[in-house]
């Protein structure tokens, strides 16, 4: 791992310790386990968001470094890390997206049919 991605993941998980931990301190607190997983959920994207940014910038880096000193194996090392984050980021939010429509849907179905514990499982998960 480069610096530079080594920089941003260390941001990303010290911004999710500071904005995610008083969450989940909060729900740990209080017994509400849903507020607990959101400051958790918050501590773990901040640091993917983190890590993703450094690969970024780091592979921008070495593609700007290998144009500049007309070397291909740096440049082409520096837009396969671009494209790398770009593919996990895209992955992240597919799955997302599919978690999402399903645990609502359950939501949904478990209101429509009223069903209080399984509107309550679907949403904690």
């Amino acid at each position: 791992m480069s610096l530079i991605r080594g920089v941003g993941k260390f941001a990303g998980k010290a911004a999710g310790f500071v904005v995610g931990k008083p969450i989940q301190f909060v729900g740990e607190l209080t017994g509400v386990e849903i507020i607990e997983d959101i400051g958790k959920g918050v501590r773990n994207a901040s640091e993917f968001a983190g890590d993703t940014v450094g690969q970024v910038a780091a592979g921008a880096v070495d593609t700007v470094s290998g144009i500049i000193n007309d070397d291909s194996t740096k440049r082409d090392k520096g837009f396969g890390e671009m494209g790398t984050a770009v593919t996990r980021t895209a992955k992240g939010v597919v799955v997302t997206a599919k978690n999402t429509i399903q645990n609502g849907g359950d939501v949904i179905g478990g209101m429509i049919d009223g069903d209080n514990d399984r509107v309550k499982r679907e949403q904690r998960l």
